[in-house]
């Protein structure tokens, strides 16, 4: 099933730049994935291969490569304005982990994306490596579920690969590829039955921030596109929230718990990880650090970060740097809007899902297929507008 009718993708021969783009989005992806690889022994070891084969083809693509450079700027950029979170950065064993996560695995998936892209057929290559990485953990979840596995409930919990919003993400990944035109070379067989494995794990994950980040593009794709307006819109709405209303039950069931015990008087709600991360901004706009989020004494625990990245940017590296994201964000949402090109509505879609998410969990180490793709997108679109293709 495919929501977008658009043109196909321009050819252009697979290189070594491609497949390093590809397995950068993969690595990217790898992540939400690590969990479900353990359940294969040595398999647990391919995020770390992944990333090594996506350092090393940006290596072999380097010489000769002038558009290497056309996002040395943005990524200088960035470097800049969150030079506050490094310096200030905290000694403490969350904050040291949550630097050397981004200094091991975040900053060089971004760098090598962001640098290998050229334009849009490019930013392509990625998200199919994030695709790819996101069907693994969807066969492996459904097989769960048929199994019996309550994924649910978070998910190790009950001997699951993977927590509620790793699963609902990667689903939520792979819907949004197979409704936009991302599987146009699948077998028809193989698109429905990802289709209803992909809706079948994130309705048991009842994680409710990929289901509304789903909505979400369905409705951007909608006015946008043309193709997508009208009668397949209602359509595509009306089915999705039946589909809502029949496993409304079920979802009640196991949210209603997380619910209660997320509310406006627990500690770990989403509105007191906010309201403690405002506090905190308007106390020093200018950055508290890396990992310096949360009262004292707490530093190490689960919900040490304010669950909202832009929240997180700007408690941590400052006014300069939230508001630099979030100029970044329209900046590349409005190319894409504005651009004509084969795949500019199906990126729109992936970006804005992702962008929604990460307002509600994750960290920037949880968030770096994000922090990839908005870069990386900005740099692919940078000429792409409606007068003019790449």
């Amino acid at each position: 099933m495919v929501l977008a009718v658009e043109r196909p993708v321009e050819s252009s021969a697979f290189s070594v730049r491609h497949g390093a783009l590809v397995v950068a989005g993969a690595a990217a992806m790898s992540g939400h994935v690590a969990p479900g690889l353990a359940q294969f022994g040595p398999a647990v070891l391919l995020p770390l291969v992944l990333m090594g084969m996506a350092v090393l083809g940006f290596v072999l693509s380097l010489p000769g490569r002038g558009h290497v450079m056309n996002g040395a700027d943005l990524i200088a950029g960035a470097v800049v304005v969150f030079a506050p979170a490094f310096m200030l950065a905290g000694s403490h064993e969350y904050a040291t982990g949550k630097l050397l996560g981004l200094l091991q695995v975040s900053i060089p998936i971004v760098i090598v994306t962001v640098l290998l892209v050229e334009r849009p057929a490019d930013l392509e290559r990625f998200w199919q490596g994030v695709v790819g990485a996101s069907v693994f953990a969807v066969v492996v979840a459904c097989l769960e579920v048929l199994a019996g596995v309550d994924i649910g409930a978070r998910g190790s919990i009950n001997e699951g690969a993977f927590n509620p919003i790793a699963a609902g993400r990667a689903a939520t990944v792979v819907c949004t590829w197979l409704l936009f035109g991302g599987s146009k070379s699948w077998p028809a067989a193989a698109r429905l039955g990802m289709l209803g494995a992909s809706a079948l794990v994130l309705f048991s994950s009842s994680s409710r921030g990929p289901i509304l980040g789903l909505l979400l593009a369905a409705l951007v794709a909608a006015a946008r596109n043309p193709v997508v307006r009208g009668r397949l819109a209602l359509l595509v709405f009306a089915v999705g929230g039946a589909a809502v209303a029949g496993l409304g039950a079920a979802l009640a069931n196991e949210s209603s718990s997380r619910l209660l015990e997320s509310g406006p008087a627990s500690p770990t709600s989403r509105w007191n990880l906010w309201s403690e991360g405002l506090d905190a901004f308007l106390t020093r706009p200018w950055g508290w650090g890396l990992g310096q989020y949360g009262a004292p004494g707490t530093y190490g625990a689960a919900f040490d970060y304010a669950h909202n990245i832009v929240l997180e940017i700007g408690v941590e590296a400052g006014l300069v740097a939230a508001l630099g994201f979030v100029l970044i964000s329209a900046r590349a949402i409005v190319r894409m809007w504005a651009s004509e090109e084969d795949t500019a509505l199906r990126h729109l879609t992936m970006l804005v899902f992702w962008l929604e998410t990460a307002q509600f969990s994750s960290d920037l180490n949880g968030n770096r297929v994000l922090l990839a793709g908005l870069l990386a997108s900005v740099v692919a679109y940078r000429s792409s507008t409606k007068v003019g293709r790449t």
